[in-house]
């Protein structure tokens, strides 16, 4: 399924799944073979294919051909190529080639052929779709050979220029294998195959590189400094009008050559099939690896709150990269790298067996040069949930917002973008109170704003309706360094209400901060004291709600209960509830030495003589309007902590008999108590949710550095048969783990501290999270909590895992300090197979290195890592 674009405006909706992508640094990504600390000398095999895995044997007056796959059509997405000689005699076929990828140079006797490219799956040249395409080979000479346009030019819009659409094989000689001189510079050719962008000339740190290239053309060599430089694609002959640009780091390409191709559309909307390539700079190196120079950064989050989707596996292009296997709810990846094009994102069950299993697959078009948010949004069955109050589909999706930014705009500030993610809350406001910044104004659900700038330090957020009449709740945001931060509403506002389940065990509502490298945090809650349920009109035709227990249904059952929600004493002597509208009689007033303890309530009525009626009980209330009123909270020095308005649609409803309550207790949104928990009136000083006192409430939950141990601290507010806490930490591949057990305090309405070590832990970052279990069996969980493991030695590599490997492995590299590092593969022999990585780590920095051996011939294999204060080999054997 494709998403779509969403309007753009203040809040916005996010741009409709176009994933673009940031430009991402390619310095010393592909060298040559360098010399291997092995007791035996280093031989290349100069004429592999590479990633296509062909080999073909060397003679002196062979001709030297690299072939390039550019055709951006989706219907060419993957071909093969047959050549054959003029009389049909099979050559050589290559099979499954993407588009964007490319051959080593392969090596063909002088002569002439014909070369036929089929749809994939063909069986041979008779599955043609576009072919024979005559080429004459030179003895001695080298070629590119550039597959470029589309199938159906019809379907395309060539933008004006004039360009002749269709699938074409564009051959060049003088190709260069390796470079003329041994200068240091990098010797590059430049292959214009955008089928709907005008001539061009390339600019190179602001000097004309490439003039004058039309379309199909294919230039000869100019030279670059090994190092970084800024190409700027223009319009021929108008250097002032940059069409794109791109970073670019040659530091690692000294003395080899490089083919840097224009591919994709440049105006990739106006073309009839959708998704299709937008526009970017490929450079392909003379052993056939190829690097999308408008590579993206990306960020994906996982904010999807329905429990069926927990955890997911998210697969990118039928590829699932360990950062995203159990990628658990409110999660994120750091920035990572993502090629342009169209890229396909499925999203599976966690645990899942691969691509086929996927619940909901997109296809993002995927722009060059861009900086994303991915963001897993909704149920995947919007009918057993709450229907959102302002009509917005609820159903899973994948958000997508470009321009997200790494680092803020302004210098030394922290900048914060909201996101609402909360499938069932309405539209609503976010700003910190008293000093007029706003956040979020008016945003509805999947709305997304733009950032937000201010001063490093501690702010108040609270979040309210649209009209700043209803206050939720207020969170603490710690912005106390210069960064950026997307945070989201998360969760569900009132996830008792769901038609199916509505059991309480769907995630409540939350702000959740996701910092760019890739930490997440549930902001915590900043007031104390929240008005948490009421009753305007207790009389309906045939009886009504006897809520102060005092035998008679009237006027004085109105009522007005507050809580604490914090994990410390209140005391709210001096503290008044009052109403707006008047004609009620004056505030009521809590009376001297009144202290609400974590998690109580006090609960004023109106009137009459309150009976059964658990915790702090008084009466005086003033009368609440019935057709509706405004309900103030003030402290002893008058200042407003918190109102409240009814009715406000789709925000606090109210009807006759029946109250009003916050779902869940303190922090929810509000619902009619008849719509959630099993009370069906009034909840008056017991739990809203279920009419008996929470399991357990939560307080705070850390966790903290230790040397290699973590030490987690939790405070319970008040238990009710609580058995005890399972702590669980995710683990890579298998989701949440119990790594131990802390017995729990059975039934008590005193707060409780708890602390638990896990010991011995690797570096990293580790996630943990508490499962609650009461005594008859029910489960509940906390949020989790993330804490971070320093490297203290120079670096770790870890094995090679699986080890054998038959197909993919992984093995896991950390720096301690920043430097450039270079991986890479080699045989028994000492042959270099290929370059995992090659460039700079942050310090502390982690990075999976990805093994592809499913090309590989059986036998023992190292995996090598070199750094400016290191040097490690991991010894691993595949079989078949």
């Amino acid at each position: 399924m494709r998403p779509t674009r969403r309007r753009t405006s203040a809040p916005h909706r996010p741009t409709a799944l176009r994933p673009t992508y940031p430009r991402s640094i390619i310095g010393a990504m592909f060298r040559y073979l360098q010399q291997f600390a092995l007791p035996f000398a280093v031989t290349v095999l100069t004429l592999a294919i590479g990633l296509l895995g062909f080999v073909a044997p060397a003679h002196a007056q062979d001709a030297q051909v690299q072939i390039i796959h550019n055709s951006p059509d989706p219907d060419a997405s993957t071909v093969d190529i047959y050549i054959e000689e003029l009389d049909g005699t099979p050559v050589t076929d290559i099979q499954d080639v993407d588009f964007r990828t490319a051959t080593g140079f392969l090596s063909l006797a002088p002569g002439d052929y014909n070369i036929f490219v089929a749809g994939p799956q063909s069986t041979g040249s008779g599955d043609a779709i576009v072919g024979p395409v005559q080429v004459t080979l030179a003895a001695g000479m080298n070629y590119t050979v550039v597959a470029n346009g589309v199938l159906t030019p019809g379907d395309f819009s060539d933008g004006g220029t004039g360009n002749s659409l269709g699938f074409t094989l564009d051959v060049a000689a003088d190709a260069r294998p390796t470079v003329d001189s041994q200068d240091g510079d990098v010797e590059i050719r430049a292959v214009h195959g955008s089928p709907d962008a005008p001539t061009v000339d390339v600019l190179a740190g602001g000097a004309v590189f490439v003039n004058d290239a039309a379309y199909n053309a294919i230039t000869g060599y100019a030279n670059a400094g090994a190092g970084p430089v800024t190409l700027e694609v223009t319009p021929g002959n108008d250097n002032s009008t940059v069409v794109a640009s791109f970073d670019v780091d040659l530091t690692g390409f000294a003395d080899e050559t490089l083919t840097v191709v224009a591919s994709g559309f440049l105006t990739p909307g106006n073309q009839t099939p959708s998704p299709v390539a937008p526009f970017t700079l490929i450079a392909v190196d003379a052993e056939g690896n190829v690097i999308d120079l408008g590579a993206a950064r990306v960020q994906i989050i996982h904010n999807a709150p329905d429990p069926a989707a927990e955890t997911v596996d998210i697969y990118v292009d039928g590829e699932l990269a360990p950062a995203l296997d159990d990628f658990a709810f409110r999660s994120a990846t750091p920035f990572i790298d993502l090629n342009s094009g169209v890229r396909s994102v499925a999203v599976a069950p966690g645990n899942s067996t691969g691509v086929g299993d996927a619940i909901a697959t997109f296809d993002l078009q995927v722009e060059a040069n861009a900086s994303l948010a991915i963001i897993a949004s909704g149920v995947l069955t919007p009918a057993d949930f709450e229907t959102n109050p302002d009509g917005e589909a609820t159903g899973f999706e994948l958000l997508i917002e470009a321009g997200v930014r790494e680092v803020p705009a302004t210098a030394g500030n922290a900048e914060v973008l909201v996101v609402h993610g909360a499938p069932d809350a309405p539209t609503v406001d976010a700003f910190v109170p008293g000093a007029g910044v706003t956040l979020a104004d008016g945003a509805a659900y999947t709305g997304i704003t733009d950032y937000t700038s201010v001063p490093t330090g501690t702010y108040p957020v609270s979040i309210t309706d649209d009209s700043r009449a209803v206050t939720v709740a207020t969170f603490t945001a710690p912005l106390t360094s210069a960064t950026t931060a997307l945070v989201l509403a998360s969760g569900f506002y009132t996830p008792y209400n769901d038609p199916v389940g509505g059991s309480g065990t769907e995630p409540a509502l939350g702000l959740l901060a996701v910092f760019p490298n890739g930490d997440t945090a549930l902001l915590p809650v900043e007031n104390t004291l929240s008005i948490n349920e009421f009753l305007a009109d207790p009389t309906v035709t045939d009886g009504g709600v006897d809520a102060n227990g005092d035998g008679t249904i009237d006027t004085g059952d109105d009522f007005v209960e507050i809580m604490n929600i914090s994990s410390a004493p209140v005391d709210i002597s001096g503290y008044e509830l009052d109403d707006e509208a008047g004609g009620g009689g004056a505030p009521y007033v809590f009376p001297a030495g009144t202290t609400l303890e974590p998690g109580e309530a006090a609960v004023i009525f109106s009137g009459g003589t309150p009976a059964g009626i658990a915790g702090f009980v008084d009466v005086g209330l003033p009368a609440l309007n019935n057709g509706g009123d405004d309900i103030i909270l003030r402290d002893d020095g008058g200042n407003v902590l918190q109102s409240l308005t009814y009715p406000v649609p789709g925000a606090v409803p109210e009807a006759d008999g029946v109250s009003t309550a916050r779902n869940v207790n303190g922090v929810g949104g509000f619902a009619l108590q008849a719509d959630f928990g099993v009370m069906t009136d009034a909840s008056a000083g017991i739990n809203n949710d279920n009419g008996v006192p929470l399991p357990v409430e939560f307080g705070a939950f850390t966790a903290s550095i230790d040397g290699n141990d973590v030490v987690l601290n939790w405070t319970t507010l008040s238990e009710t048969n609580n058995a005890g806490f399972d702590i669980q930490q995710k683990f890579a591949g298998s989701g949440f783990r119990s790594v131990g057990q802390v017995e729990g305090q059975g039934t008590t309405s005193e707060p409780t501290e708890y602390a638990f070590r896990v010991t011995d832990l690797e570096s990293g970052t580790h996630q943990f999270r508490l499962r609650q279990v009461d005594i008859d069996g029910v489960e509940s969980f906390s949020s989790t909590v993330t804490a971070t493991i320093n490297l203290t030695e120079r670096y770790t590599l870890s094995s090679v895992a699986p080890n054998p490997v038959t197909s993919k492995a992984t093995a896991t590299l950390q720096v301690k300090t920043a430097q450039p590092v270079t991986v890479e593969l080699y045989d028994l022999l000492g042959r270099r197979v290929s370059t995992l990585f090659s460039g700079s780590m942050s310090g502390q920095e982690t990075r999976t290195l990805s093994v592809d051996a499913s090309s590989l011939p059986s036998g023992v294999y190292f995996l090598r890592v070199q750094g400016e204060q290191f040097d490690g080999v991991q010894r691993f054997v595949v079989t078949r």
